[in-house]
């Protein structure tokens, strides 16, 4: 027979347990939050670029000088890996003071300097020229990155908002273009349906994707060639507050863009 004590105490136990579960996790929580402000901190602080190392980067930009460049402090972490050991071998990287992940690859570029040379069930090994830098999976590494204009010139806000630089987004529509494509689709209304999204153009710097069903720009319905349009607004300075209504995946939401 079970003892009437030890059935009283389970569950102030289990209570106990519990409360002891929830301060372990707590600090867990405040030390990330305390790593993002840190990492913002870091981040902040730009540095600038010799023409020596401009022209030794791995991703330049084309007809640019070393003024168009700057370095800073980026806190990265690997979240993980996907099929490690072979060509299709990827690596989830967030950058710790935004907690904004992408998806990089053998021969990818980190900002500008940073060339991703092999992806293990570890991490990342990126190389700076003749030096390694290894991003483990789980850990907090704190890189210096060399980055162009163009590549801060829609940065996101939080939610599906970004801050633009209107100067930033003309210089680089006179290089590269508007650099997406799209088709009519009708679902219960008329839609763009983005067929193409060139990496270097504004639509993708602005976060638009391949897939997505652009519905309308500041309110009004958009047709394909509208998309030229919308690059053309958001670049224009004083041109104020824009927003494109879209649907990505099966989620409706709207991207604000707020220019600096």
């Amino acid at each position: 027979m079970s003892d009437p004590t030890l059935e009283l105490l389970r569950p102030l136990a289990a209570l106990a347990i519990l409360a002891s579960t929830a301060a372990v996790a707590a600090p867990a929580s405040e030390d990330r939050a305390a790593a993002s402000l840190q990492a913002r901190a870091a981040a902040a602080r730009t540095s600038p670029v010799a023409a020596a190392e401009v022209a030794a980067l791995a991703a330049p930009e084309p007809a640019s000088s070393a003024a168009d460049y700057r370095a800073r402090t980026v806190t990265l972490h690997v979240l993980g890996v996907q099929q490690p050991g072979t060509p299709d071998a990827f690596a989830t990287v967030a950058d710790v003071a935004t907690w904004e992940t992408r998806d990089v690859r053998v021969g990818d570029a980190i900002g500008r300097n940073l060339l991703v040379r092999a992806i293990g069930p570890d991490g990342v090994v990126a190389a700076d020229g003749a030096r390694e830098v290894r991003l483990g999976v789980g850990r907090d590494v704190a890189v210096r990155v060399v980055e162009h204009v163009f590549d801060a010139a829609a940065t996101p806000r939080g939610a599906h908002d970004y801050d633009v630089d209107p100067a930033a987004l003309s210089r680089l529509r006179g290089l590269h273009g508007t650099g997406a494509a799209g088709e009519v689709v009708v679902i219960d209304q008329p839609a763009v349906k983005l067929t193409s999204v060139d990496p270097r153009g504004v639509l993708a710097h602005l976060g638009l994707r391949e897939g997505d069903l652009l519905w309308r720009f500041d309110g009004q319905p958009v047709g394909p060639a509208d998309l030229d349009r919308i690059a053309t607004a958001v670049a224009t300075p004083g041109s104020g507050v824009h927003a494109v209504d879209l649907t990505r995946n099966g989620a409706a939401f709207t991207v604000s863009y707020y220019p600096r």
